[in-house]
């Protein structure tokens, strides 16, 4: 997959996940928030990390891999943006 089909899937997944499309009801266009913006490009940048490592160091360098599992920053970055349903 392409970074930009990563993150078309992620901005699908998060819309679900807040049940808001982040419509603009003024010009009917997407805004997409901060929040929203810094949580999907933490699922693009950390897509690509190995699935059967956690992390890593070498040297002085440490790298963590996005788990299976939705990491606890993007939940925490969306969270403010989720619509209740009924």
């Amino acid at each position: 997959m392409t970074d930009q089909e990563v993150r078309e899937a992620a901005k699908e997944w998060i819309k679900a996940e807040t049940n808001n499309d982040f419509i603009d009801p003024d010009t009917g266009e997407e805004n997409l928030p901060g929040g929203v913006e810094l949580a999907l490009e933490l699922m693009v940048d950390n897509f690509d990390g190995p699935t059967n490592i956690q992390s890593k160091k070498h040297r002085k360098m440490s790298i963590t891999y996005f788990p299976a599992k939705v990491s606890q920053k993007v939940m925490d970055l969306i969270k403010p943006y989720r619509n209740l349903s009924w």
